[in-house]
């Protein structure tokens, strides 16, 4: 079955702040398997 949906996940400014890279890790529930990643992206929200 090939399904695709998309998740957004907010990452808190305390985690980037000050940073130039910024490394993400999918980790799959305890006991389970991951799933399969078609694509990731990270986006930058301008500043209020």
């Amino acid at each position: 079955m090939n399904v695709f949906f998309d998740i957004a996940y907010a990452i808190p400014v305390e985690l980037t702040r000050g940073k130039t890279k910024v490394r993400v890790r999918i980790e799959p529930v305890a006991g389970k398997t991951g799933p399969s990643l078609a694509g990731a992206r990270v986006l930058r929200v301008k500043a209020s």
